[in-house]
C-alpha cells in the first residue's frame, strides 16, 4: 500500500485511493432475544409502569395530522422522538451525549424500564433504539412491525394529538 495521498476529507486525516486488502473472515449471526418485539408484546406493554413507548416519527405523523398508514395517529402513551432530531444537520452526525439525554429526557423515567421503539416499518427506530443503547440503556427493543402492522389492526388502539 502506498502513502497516502495527501487529500484530505471530513476530519481532515489523509486519504488514500489504492485498493486495500483484507483477509477472510466469517460471520455467525447469533440472534439476540429481546431485540424485537411483536405487537402483543406493545399492546401488552401499554398502560405499564415498567415500559416506555418511543415513536420514532414526525411530530406530523405522531399528531395525526399527516396520514401514510393505514390510520391517524400513535400508539397511546408512547413519546414522541423523531431520528432526524438526533444529527445534527450540518456534519450529519450524532449529536453528543448531553444533547441526546435532552431529547429523549421527556420519555426516560427508570433506567432499567423496558424501553420499545417503532415508527412506520421498523427503520427509524433503530436510530433511537441505538441513540438509546449510546446512553446506557439496555432493555430496549424495536417493534419491527410498527404502524405499518398496528395501523391496519383496527381492534389495536391508537390516538392522535399530542
Amino acid at each position: 500500500m502506498s502513502p497516502p495521498t495527501g487529500k484530505r476529507r471530513n476530519a481532515d486525516k489523509p486519504v488514500s485511493t489504492n485498493q486495500p486488502t483484507h483477509s477472510n473472515a466469517e460471520f455467525k449471526a447469533v440472534p439476540r432475544e429481546g431485540v424485537f418485539v411483536d405487537a402483543n408484546e406493545v399492546k401488552n406493554s401499554i398502560g405499564t409502569a415498567g415500559t416506555t413507548l418511543i415513536d420514532a416519527l414526525s411530530p406530523e405523523i405522531f399528531r395525526g395530522e399527516q396520514v401514510p398508514f393505514a390510520r391517524a395517529g400513535h400508539i397511546p402513551g408512547a413519546h414522541n422522538i423523531d431520528p432526524t432530531d438526533l444529527v445534527d444537520p450540518k456534519t450529519m452526525r450524532f449529536i453528543d451525549d448531553a444533547s441526546l439525554r435532552e431529547r429523549f429526557a421527556p420519555a426516560l423515567t427508570k433506567p432499567e424500564n423496558r424501553i420499545i421503539a417503532y415508527c412506520g416499518i421498523g427503520v427509524g427506530a433503530t436510530s433511537d433504539a441505538f441513540n438509546l443503547q449510546r446512553l446506557g440503556y439496555k432493555n430496549v427493543a424495536v417493534y419491527d412491525g410498527s404502524l405499518a402492522e398496528w395501523g391496519m389492526d383496527e381492534s389495536l388502539p391508537m390516538v392522535t394529538g399530542d
